[in-house]
């Protein structure tokens, strides 16, 4: 199969670590009808069995397991432009790397979940035929094996097709498994995915077409993995073998205070698993042991979470290790070749930790009739707690969106509408100010601040950014873990139509929304515009070595390409990308600058030459800082007319003026 969307593939193992970090709130937002499908599809949430019984199907079956891509179902999708009797393909891909672990084995069935008619809550797709096919298929439909068969009226029930002669997997081969029907009425939702957006496009292959002629695309990057299963059996399936996907401590732990690790375990083997022996420690401290003994056996695929209680660490450091090894599975030496994960905490006295305020990022769109919630939420903080929160509102398919909102919301695990994820790592679902109210009272404190922030703007759209950073203690900023980030919003804009289905009062009370139309004329704050930088933050804005209380400045610039007389605001807060949460955030209004940024240089008094060797001042000023094209401070001045520095291209701050310049 080719793809369609231009997407790098990435071969992964079938337990996809993000997965299992995201599929708890996807399951949360596919149970939701509040959620929004990208444009093309439409969407119901999951309403069939658990995941878990299906690998269970297989339970005391030797030499047999049900291999998938997919984590949990959490939401069934249709074509919007596939018309009753259109036929439909669904499949995922065998890459080599699977290939070579089950080479010699046999795919015997395949199975999947029915769908479900919107209108009926029945199943009207009942006749589906297996197939596995090459990877290089072009339009025309030509399986090495397929079985048709006849499948019930229930909806979202987990369906096994076995085939009368089984496939023998080769080493180093492409292939594809999959089912393919015709559609029964436009009503009918049948991609059942598990709603984790993901570059490993080898899970999410749909094709539509007529006669056996068709065009293959791919889902994976917007819906996620398609809920597809092979049985495969041999004498040589891997077993007793178990993964550890990760091991969540706190980020933040008091000296000599007791704190507690959960550790997920994943089976990558045939045969259930019933017990494990783990080996843990904390850097510098002896290992220990710990015998678990599941609740309940887990079958390939399947996780299971278990708990290390009573861990301390008595010194204040930064980046403190905990290693986590499975080292036996049912009293067996662990096959698995990924039985370790190191997880890093940081260790200090919060009373002397820095104030932390929460980046509130919402996906909101006009179109939506819930996202009045979310409109109440933001001003309820922006009312009461300022400076404590920062709130960023992420537009969605209406007039405010911005052209990568899709990429960003996505990124920071939005998939759903209303949605607020509180400094990346949890939902809000906006509906109670109690959270808030408790958040706000936590007197939640960070390892590290903004300590400073300082935007401006001038009438064309250009902005510069002075932000510093500080950190409690000396830290290393290995890998580019911490970066800065920052969000430009707009307050007063519009005004928009608003959907309203709190209108009537049905839906409950909202802040008087009950008593508004079904449609509201509104001005929308913190309007999200532009994201600086990359996603995972700016590469470079916060050095390697770190020394407590510290500040590292960084300026950065961007641009609007429309300006309004509305009031603007930049949020910069420092993500840390080993665990993907905000670590401290602050927000201050822009400042226009009459003079213009790109002008400011030649209309101030004082110029700012670039020469060999250094930068010239000319002219009086009172303190001057340059950066480097990263953004990095690199030198400052106070009253000095030259400041020496080697070649290359150079920001000047001088009191209200601003030029780049190049040293020779």
């Amino acid at each position: 199969m080719q793809d369609k969307l231009s997407l790098t593939r990435i071969i992964i193992n079938a337990i996809d670590m993000n997965k299992l970090l995201l599929t708890l709130s996807a399951v949360a937002l596919g149970a939701s009808s509040l959620f929004a499908a990208p444009a093309g599809f439409s969407a119901v949430p999951f309403q069939g069995e658990a995941i878990a019984k299906a690998p269970a199907s297989r339970a005391g079956e030797e030499g047999s397991m049900d291999f998938t891509l997919a984590g949990a179902p959490s939401s069934a999708y249709k074509l919007n432009n596939a018309r009753k009797g259109s036929i439909v393909y669904l499949a995922f891909e065998f890459l080599p790397a699977n290939c070579k672990m089950f080479a010699g084995a046999q795919v015997t069935a395949v199975s999947f979940y029915s769908a479900v008619n919107g209108n009926t809550q029945k199943n009207d797709i009942n006749e589906v035929e297996a197939f596995i096919i090459p990877e290089a298929n072009g339009e025309d439909f030509n399986p090495i094996v397929s079985k048709t068969a006849t499948v019930g009226s229930t909806p979202n029930a987990y369906c096994t097709i076995a085939f009368d002669e089984p496939y023998t997997i080769k080493e180093d081969e492409t292939f594809a498994v999959g089912y393919k029907f015709k559609v029964a009425s436009i009503n009918d939702f049948y991609l059942v995915v598990d709603e984790i957006p993901t570059t490993n496009l080898a899970g999410g292959w749909f094709a539509v077409g007529e006669s056996g002629k068709m065009e293959w695309n791919n889902i994976a990057s917007e819906l996620g993995t398609l809920c597809i299963y092979a049985t495969i059996k041999g004498d040589n399936l891997p077993k007793d073998g178990v993964k550890v996907p990760l091991v969540a401590v706190p980020s933040n732990v008091e000296p000599d205070q007791e704190f507690k690790a959960t550790v997920t375990l994943a089976n990558t083997a045939s045969n259930s698993v019933n017990s494990v022996e783990l080996e843990y420690y904390i850097e510098g401290q002896e290992p220990a042991t710990k015998e678990v003994t599941l609740l309940s056996p887990i079958y390939y695929g399947q996780t299971y979470t278990t708990s290390i209680s009573k861990l301390t660490f008595g010194e204040q450091k930064a980046g403190v290790p905990f290693t986590v090894t499975v080292t036996k599975v049912n009293g067996q030496p662990n096959t698995d070749t990924n039985a370790s994960y190191t997880a890093n905490f940081n260790c200090y006295d919060f009373a002397t930790a820095y104030p932390h305020t929460y980046l509130l990022e919402e996906g909101t769109g006009t179109w939506c009739g819930w996202c009045p919630r979310g409109i109440v939420a933001m001003e309820y903080v922006s009312e009461n707690y300022p400076e404590q929160f920062a709130g960023v509102a992420i537009h969605n398919g209406d007039e405010m969106a911005m052209s990568n909102n899709g990429e960003i919301l996505t990124y920071i695990g939005i998939t759903g509408f209303p949605s607020m994820m509180i400094d990346r790592t949890s939902f809000s679902d906006m509906s109670k100010t109690s959270e808030f109210d408790n958040l706000a009272k936590a007197d939640a404190k960070s390892l590290a601040a903004v300590a400073e922030l300082v935007g401006k703007i001038d009438s064309k759209g250009n902005i510069g950014i002075t932000s510093s950073a500080k950190f409690l203690l000396d830290t290393k900023n290995s890998n580019d873990r911490y970066r800065m980030s920052y969000y430009i919003t707009e307050n007063g804009v519009g005004p928009y139509d608003q959907t309203n289905y709190y209108s009537g009062g049905n839906a409950g009370k909202l802040n008087g929304w009950e008593t508004k139309p079904q449609s509201v004329s509104t001005i929308y704050n913190e309007v999200a515009r532009v994201l600086v930088g990359d996603l995972p933050g700016i590469e470079g804005s916060i050095p390697y070595s770190l020394k407590a209380g510290q500040t590292y400045e960084y300026y950065t610039e961007t641009k609007l390409d429309k300006v309004s007389d509305n009031p603007y605001f930049v949020t910069a807060f420092i993500i840390d990308n080993v665990t993907g949460e905000v670590v401290n955030s602050k927000q201050a209004q822009l400042v226009v600058d009459e003079t213009g940024l790109a002008d400011a240089a030649a209309e101030a008094k004082l110029a700012v030459i670039g020469s060999n060797g250094a930068i010239i001042l000319n002219g009086q000023y009172t303190a001057a800082t340059v950066y480097n094209v990263a953004g990095q401070l690199v030198a400052t001045a106070a009253g000095e007319s030259t400041i020496a520095l080697p070649a290359g291209l150079y920001i000047v701050k001088a009191d209200d003026t601003t030029a780049k310049v190049i040293v020779k």
